[in-house]
């Protein structure tokens, strides 16, 4: 009985236990159809999706932020990715998703609580600067119509007291207030300002300097002294910056243990009865230390890259004083050499060990490569107009190539030359599998279309307004539009072009350009002054029209080939007002005036001009360039080699052989170098004798080429020296000399400050340049003009420096894509190297008098100023 009842209790209760369950599982699956847990829909298609929570945006406004759409798959990863990025929006505080089966499907239900709008911010206090002034500073922090978030008006506070310390308010105070209304769903922000009084620095002293004078510290630091030319500012941030550059300066030059161990900020009133103004006394106290010296150099862990080769650009050298920025040059070039070979995983640790009893400072760099690091894929992103298979042309890199950091950057700089783009921003990221990156093109597209118009006036050309209208991303297809007209003095045009830099998205170029021209040329033949002194030249004109057709071939990765066809139908003119009379035209080139046979009357009998017949000449150019500068228009860093080949056949037959060369090289971050080199040669086309070569003689430009002198002066410059000049038969049957040239040398160097960076900078220059002619050889068949053989420039005379001409100076340049002007001071200048009666070495070029400007300045200056003359 007992065994029967025990058995009869446990078959009971396992009954009811199992009823229990299966009760209980009944429950959780009602549970799980009513969304309890999501991850049951996973798979079912989403029939709807409602918003909860909304106040001020509708739903639909929401339900377009939210990327997933009716009709797609439920995945609980793609909702989590939704919900980011609706936070991404910064639109909201919390936001969720629920889910429920219908039916049909899943609805979604998004659940938001929105951000409070910013309605208005308010300034309390401030006098000194105005509300404009203060909305100018945060706006790039927090502006009117934003999302509130706590976290960024903390960061609009630190940008009003760092605005109020850039003016010199030092103990500038802001409180915040913020006053939030649930019914609108808006905040009003009060910013509630003491400024205080200004404080200016007044003093910056020194204490445990002997190695270095407190001015030699003080020229290392951008925080100044209030005086004559600084305000005396005082800026936190700033300040940091200067404590590190005085450490650097010391561990520079060999001081590896120099410190800045305390800094000490006094207040003292200027007036102390009045109490208005304070002056802030900065005492800087230093450890200098002793001398150190560089000891061995090594490298452990390179396999890839042999120590010879990271060796050798090596900048700190065994035995040398320390200097901390070599060091840091080193361990970077170290970096480059591995990320420019794809090892951008790999790890350099310099490891520095200290003799402190001989004062030596060995480092060995211990190197860990790693994996090379692939492209997985490349993205565009942030162009709206231009086509992506336009950015790719740019990008010769590809999926499942090497990483490569400067092949990398070279797409940037090549990107940025289309002129396409205000801003280019390339991201990286790890792809799906280790050792494989993602790379992200973000572009900001500029505006490509330019309309512009204006006027001025050029040195060499005289008044002239111009108009141009501009598309260089046609249809966002990369294809270049153009109409432009010029109307000046001496110097008409209008032209149209049209060119595809890629036809067929293939790297070949082709571009037509068609235009009219009325161009007064500058003899440099200098016949007097007009009412205000500056000096009257002599003038011909050629009009008519130009025809030109362009092939190009882009290859390798800076190179480029092109043929040029060019077909010019032009006349000759020399009117009244350039120096011809009614007896025949004056002051120009023989080979010019020979074909001046046409007298035309005005219609009152006077005299007009002399014209020539139309005259046809065919040019067809080859030439071959690398190009790796990284800014077309103000470059800072890389070279352009050309060499040119122009092939002139018909009126003019001969064929011109040129050669240019320009080296940009960065000093610092802001400063840099550049150089230019260019010779040029005219001979005789082989089987052909050389004809009308006036059109095309070399000549220094005395306002871009050899800046401050002009074609006269070099003539009694050439003159003086014995050296051969262009020789014409004159009145009277007298001859003339001119300083044109079958060969032209010239080279410039410069240091380019940027005031605004691309666009306007301080430059200072030396140029030097000189022509060359081979000796005349008699009279031609014409009779009026002598006859020079085909020849190259002497080697001896390209060498030789008192053959050149020189100026020094300074000046600004402007440089924008359809306006650049140049202004430049400059000083002319010989070398003889002989005593030929004006001395020997260096000297002031003799036919030089006292200009105006060298009232002031001295002897053989003078100013050179031009406009939209191309420029590197």
């Amino acid at each position: 009985m007992y065994f029967i009842n025990k058995n009869f209790i446990i078959l009971f209760s396992s009954i009811i236990l199992a009823a229990a369950l299966l009760i209980a599982a009944e429950s959780d699956f009602k549970n799980l159809q009513t969304a309890k847990n999501i991850a049951v829909y996973e798979g079912l298609i989403i029939n709807r999706i409602d918003v909860a929570g909304e106040t001020r945006l509708t739903k639909e406004q929401i339900i377009n932020n939210f990327p997933i759409k009716t009709g797609s798959k439920f995945s609980r990863i793609e909702i989590n990715e939704a919900i980011k990025k609706l936070f991404d929006t910064q639109l909201f505080d919390r936001v969720s998703v629920d889910a429920n089966r219908d039916e049909k499907g899943v609805v979604l239900n998004i659940i938001v609580a929105e951000r409070f709008i910013i309605k208005d911010i308010q300034y309390v206090g401030n006098k000194r600067l105005s509300r404009t002034a203060l909305n100018d500073a945060i706006k790039p922090i927090m502006k009117l119509g934003d999302p509130y978030m706590p976290q960024k008006l903390n960061e609009a506070v630190n940008a009003i007291i760092t605005n109020y310390q850039d003016k010199g308010y030092l103990k500038a105070y802001v409180e915040p207030k913020v006053t939030e209304n649930a019914g609108t769903s808006d905040v009003v922000i009060q910013m509630d300002i003491v400024e205080g009084n200004e404080v200016k620095v007044s003093s910056i002293r020194f204490h445990g300097n002997t190695y270095f004078s407190a001015n030699e510290l003080k020229r290392q630091m951008s925080t100044k002294e209030n005086g004559f030319l600084t305000l005396g500012k005082f800026n936190e941030f700033k300040f940091e910056d200067d404590k590190a550059k005085v450490v650097k300066y010391y561990a520079d030059r060999g001081y590896y243990r120099a410190k800045v161990d305390n800094v000490k900020f006094t207040y003292q009133w200027r007036d102390p009865e009045i109490k208005n103004e304070q002056d802030l006394i900065i005492d800087i106290y230093i450890t200098e230390g002793d001398k150190y010296y560089f000891g061995d150099i090594g490298f452990k862990g390179n396999f890839i890259i042999s120590s010879d080769n990271i060796q050798k650009d090596i900048k700190s050298k065994k035995g040398a004083l320390y200097n901390y920025t070599y060091h840091i040059t080193d361990f970077q070039g170290i970096q480059n050499k591995y990320s420019e070979r794809g090892y951008i995983f790999r790890q350099v640790i310099p490891v520095i060990n200290v003799n402190e009893e001989n004062k030596i400072v060995s480092i060995m760099y211990d190197i860990v490569e790693n994996d090379k690091a692939h492209i997985e894929n490349i993205t565009i992103t942030g162009n709206t107009k231009t086509k992506d298979f336009v950015i790719e042309r740019y990008v010769d890199i590809k999926p499942g190539e090497i990483f490569n950091t400067a092949k990398i950057q070279r797409v940037q700089e090549k990107l940025y030359n289309t002129q396409f783009f205000d801003n280019i921003n390339i991201g990286v990221k790890p792809g799906t599998a280790e050792g494989l990156m993602e790379l992200n093109l973000n572009v900001s597209e500029g505006k490509t279309a330019m309309v512009s118009g204006g006027g001025g006036f050029s040195t060499s050309s005289g008044f002239k307004i111009f108009a141009s209208i501009r598309e260089n991303n046609f249809l966002g297809r990369g294809l270049q539009l153009g109409l432009s007209g010029e109307l000046g003095q001496q110097q008409k045009r209008i032209a149209v072009n049209f060119a595809e830099p890629y036809l067929l998205n293939l790297p070949i170029y082709i571009g037509v350009d068609l235009s009219y021209f009325n161009e007064g040329v500058n003899t440099g033949y200098r016949i007097g002054t007009d009412q205000f002194g500056i000096p009257k030249y002599s003038y011909y004109t050629r009009h008519g029209f130009e025809g030109i057709v362009r092939l190009g071939y882009y290859f390798a990765d800076y190179y480029s080939t092109f043929i040029t066809f060019d077909t010019i139908v032009q006349q000759y003119q020399q009117w009244h007002d350039q120096g011809a009379n009614g007896n025949s035209p004056n002051y120009v080139l023989s080979d010019i005036k020979k074909y001046l046979i046409h007298k035309v009357n005005k219609k009152n009998g006077s005299f007009e001009r002399w014209e020539s017949d139309w005259f046809t000449t065919f040019i067809i150019s080859y030439s071959l360039l690398r190009d790796s500068r990284n800014d077309y228009l103000n470059p800072t860093r890389g070279s352009f080699l050309r060499g040119m080949i122009d092939l002139y056949f018909g009126h003019t037959q001969l064929t011109r052989l040129n050669l240019t060369g320009f080296l940009a090289v960065p000093a610092t971050e802001w400063l840099s170098f550049a150089f230019y080199g260019e010779i040029g040669q005219i001979i005789a086309t082989p089987g052909l004798s050389l004809r009308n070569d006036a059109d095309v003689l070399y000549y220094l430009n005395p306002f871009e080429d050899i800046r401050g002198w002009d074609t006269s002066a070099y003539t009694v410059f050439k003159k003086n020296r014995g050296l051969p000049t262009y020789d014409m038969k004159g009145e009277n049957g007298s001859t003339d000399s001119w300083s044109y040239g079958r060969a032209k040398v010239r080279f410039f160097a410069e240091l380019r400050i940027p005031i605004i960076p691309k666009t306007l900078g301080f430059v200072t220059f030396l140029d030097a340049g000189q022509l060359w002619m081979p000796a005349s050889s008699g009279w031609n068949q014409d009779g009026d003009a002598h006859s020079y053989p085909s020849q190259f420039m002497n080697i001896k005379d390209m060498f030789d420096p008192s053959q050149y001409i020189y100026s020094v100076g300074f000046g600004v340049r402007l440089t924008i894509p359809i306006f650049n002007v140049r202004f430049y001071i400059a000083k002319r200048f010989v070398y003889n190297k002989d005593n030929v009666g004006f001395g020997k070495g260096l000297k002031d070029f003799e036919g030089d008098t006292f200009t105006p400007l060298g009232a002031w300045l001295g002897r053989g200056w003078g100013i050179a100023f031009t406009m939209n003359h191309p420029f590197y």
